[in-house]
């Protein structure tokens, strides 16, 4: 992540990380209401806590934002670690990060195979493939999450190439990736 002196734009390129420090990092993001680039990829704590407190996103030819969960009532089944669990709940609340985006799943859901009651529609994979892993968001999705946001997707799109070049979506598709497709976040 870079930032440009005395501009409020900021370069985003990273995989994600440590959830609690991903959501300290964006709340001193926030206060810099700053238009966000993805320039390359945004992922996981990158995309689930940066991007919603941006006052612009820019998602530049080619680049990325990625989606595989957060701190869900299932990962804390699973890890029984609270304190992120928690801290997402508040962050969630402070900065209105609808649940859909967070891809949020109880773990009644999760074993159920749903994608959760706060999406609708569903991810862009082939007949009988649920091996979904990461979900590649599209246009679709992240303005249905974010409707009060100027989004600006440039194209080429990392999804227009996957839908393009079949040895390329093939690739990623025995590595979980898929586009977000028809995926939409459901509000309450």
């Amino acid at each position: 992540m870079s930032t440009s002196p005395g501009a409020a734009t900021v370069r985003v390129r990273s995989p994600g990380g440590n959830v609690v420090t991903a959501m300290k990092i964006a709340e001193r993001l926030h206060a810099m209401n700053a238009e966000f680039v993805v320039d390359g990829y945004c992922e996981s704590s990158c995309a689930n806590y940066f991007l919603p407190v941006a006052r612009r996103i820019v998602v530049e030819p080619g680049a990325r934002i990625v989606l595989h969960g957060s701190s869900d009532e299932h990962l804390l089944a699973k890890s029984g670690q609270i304190e992120p669990f928690q801290q997402q709940r508040a962050f969630a609340e402070r900065f209105h990060v609808p649940l859909g985006w967070l891809l949020y799943r109880t773990e009644a859901e999760f074993q159920a195979g749903s994608n959760g009651r706060h999406v609708s529609g569903a991810v862009d994979t082939p007949p009988g493939d649920d091996r979904v892993v990461y979900i590649v968001v599209e246009e679709r999705f992240l303005r249905s999450c974010y409707p009060h946001l100027d989004i600006e997707f440039r194209s080429e799109t990392y999804t227009d190439r996957m839908r393009r070049d079949a040895p390329f979506r093939n690739r990623l598709a025995r590595d979980g990736f898929y586009p977000s497709g028809s995926l939409e976040c459901v509000r309450p």
